[in-house]
């Protein structure tokens, strides 16, 4: 591949703005969609929500997307000093003075750069996660305790750094020419570590679990699991790990054999049958193969992404056209697999910008189907129900904007899945469908009658499980 050092300054230097400009647009429509919602409480949170709370809420989304702009234009900033304004370059002349030209030079630089991103990033992140919270009654930790753990947990990060980025480089430049090719293969690996691995086997390494107390939960989700075909090995509590901030349930195990996971503050708020709808919600994930095709769209993105760099890191215009000194490259032998990985952690977040909205609507998509799947198992009403009770802890406005949810939600907001389920039932009973209709066959009653096939559970025994 032959590039120009012109075009890929040009390149990034427009990605870079559309970046800036997109996300200042974003704020603007995410703060004004937030304002325009405080006068009404939309459509199935009328109990639940007070004109109040509506409030507060859109204030705390103003406030926390203005404070995450703020981080986003001074990521923006510290990106360009580093390529076009010389900062690279500058570090990578030190290493190459303290350790010689060659493989430690290039593993200090980029241990460095991730150092330094740490240190401009901190300030601005505890702005963003912790100060905003904190002002809004959100953030109940200490402040002095939030720093002590946000400054260990990011510096044991960069411990375990040291001896990883030591291997891959190594490995990347015995790999000579074919080195971006083993980095997909790390790449790969880490995908089925995060959406297969953990859940099939790890997900009790190193976690305590508690035993799930309530006998007659157990047998009524035992026996809904069992007429889909599924042996349920055990249900247990687990504090939810942080990777996992937007899961309530997880069906840890392969094949038909399966563990249930809840974590507790799914156990401390839902009723059994709104248990039933999180767990049938984990199960439409599986049904539908939705870890599987989450790497699949992943590892192809991945491939692509490390062809096209390492094609182009065999031109020296590539680096040339991130403010990298030509004189470097010739001093240092070797395919410089260390000196692209070092642009590509500045850069990447920014090129991967537009198609953050591509990732973000497949895992909606994939929400509002394992959403479809539960209110089949169950009913649209306790789907909705159990979204109502895990959103009491959310504070953020049931109105963002559309255009910044998709840039920056992973997943939909509550009000809109409650919106797809209401459209749902109406359909349902527009064409007087049983939901459950094409599932269930025999005399077993329709489980969209949960409620009264656990008439006798007592809802105040919720979160004694």
């Amino acid at each position: 591949m032959i590039v120009s050092a012109s075009f890929v300054e040009h390149v990034f230097v427009s990605v870079t703005a559309f970046f800036v400009m997109m996300e200042c647009a974003l704020t603007i429509m995410q703060t004004r969609s937030a304002e325009k919602g405080i006068y009404t409480v939309p459509d199935g949170f009328e109990d639940r929500m007070t004109l109040a709370a509506i409030r507060k809420a859109a204030d705390y989304t103003g406030d926390l997307a203005q404070a995450s702009l703020l981080l986003t234009i001074f990521g923006a900033v510290f990106a360009l000093l580093m390529t076009y304004g010389q900062g690279l370059t500058v570090i990578a002349a030190f290493t190459t003075t303290l350790f010689g030209p060659g493989l430690t030079a290039q593993w200090a630089l980029v241990i460095i750069v991730l150092f330094l991103m740490s240190l401009i990033e901190f300030p601005f992140g505890w702005f963003a996660r912790f100060r905003v919270q904190e002002s809004y009654g959100y953030m109940l930790e200490p402040r002095y305790q939030w720093m002590r753990r946000s400054l260990s947990e990011t510096a044991v990060g960069l411990l375990y750094m040291f001896p990883f980025l030591a291997v891959v480089l190594s490995l990347c430049e015995l790999a000579e020419n074919h080195w971006w090719f083993l980095l997909w293969i790390f790449w790969l690996g880490y995908l089925f570590w995060r959406w297969y691995l953990t859940r099939a086997e790890s997900i009790f390494w190193n976690r305590r679990c508690r035993p799930f107390r309530n006998e007659k939960v157990k047998a009524f989700i035992r026996a809904h699991l069992e007429r889909l075909g599924y042996q349920m090995a055990d249900i247990v509590i687990m504090e939810r790990p942080k990777h996992w901030s937007h899961s309530n349930v997880i069906l840890a195990g392969r094949g038909k054999r399966t563990t249930v996971v809840i974590f507790s503050h799914a156990a401390q708020v839902l009723t059994a049958p709104e248990l039933l709808a999180a767990v049938m919600h984990e199960m439409g994930h599986r049904h539908y193969h939705h870890g599987e095709l989450r790497i699949l769209f992943y590892a192809i993105f991945g491939f692509a992404a490390a062809y096209l760099v390492g094609h182009a890191s065999y031109d020296p215009a590539f680096f040339e056209g991130f403010g990298f000194s030509r004189v470097l490259l010739e001093i240092t032998p070797g395919n410089h697999s260390g000196f692209t990985l070092a642009i590509g952690i500045l850069t990447f977040p920014i090129f991967f910008y537009p198609f953050q909205p591509l990732s973000n609507l497949m895992t909606r998509l994939m929400q509002y189907q394992a959403d479809r799947y539960a209110a089949q198992m169950t009913d649209p009403e306790i789907v909705v129900d159990m979204i109502f009770r895990l959103h009491e802890d959310k504070s953020q406005t049931l109105s963002p904007s559309r255009l910044y949810s998709l840039f920056h939600y992973e997943r939909p907001r509550a009000g809109m899945r409650v919106a797809k389920l209401k459209e749902l039932q109406k359909s349902w009973n527009r064409e007087k469908l049983d939901p459950v209709a094409p599932v269930w066959t025999g005399t077993y009653d329709p489980i969209h009658r949960v409620r009264t096939a656990f008439d006798d559970y007592d809802d105040d025994q919720q979160g004694n499980y």
